[in-house]
């Protein structure tokens, strides 16, 4: 019950606090500024962030495939693909985040998709 508080309590702390927060390509995406490394350890295991992060991944690598191509689906390139699983993204974050720790969770997402890009241009070779 208690961790059910504490989510919720994130959740509308999320939501009260949304801001426009510049993605790697430029573009603006609304994410919580006060969510930052700091917060991650605390609330990781939780299904908000998750889905959080889930979903931020999946809506980056729409926006990415919408800039280089002009359309959703064409799968050139797909950095997602280039992890093995979600857990891999959050560990990786938790690294980010480990040496960060001022740094918007939304910069650490960021981050990690710029670098998921570059592991894949880098197998294509």
């Amino acid at each position: 019950m208690k961790n059910k508080i504490r989510s919720i309590v994130l959740a509308v702390s999320i939501a009260a606090t949304l801001s426009a927060v510049p993605s790697a390509w430029g573009q603006t995406v609304m994410l919580s500024a006060s969510v930052n490394c700091t917060l991650w350890p605390k609330f990781r295991n939780t299904p908000i962030a998750r889905a959080t992060v889930n979903a931020f991944m999946t809506a980056l690598s729409i926006s990415y495939w919408k800039f280089n191509t002009g359309k959703v689906g064409d799968h050139g390139l797909d950095p997602l693909a280039a992890l093995s699983s979600p857990e891999e993204a959050y560990g990786w974050i938790d690294g980010y985040c480990a040496k960060n720790p001022g740094d918007s969770l939304a910069l650490a997402m960021n981050s990690l998709f710029a670098e998921l890009e570059s592991r894949q241009r880098q197998t294509m070779k």
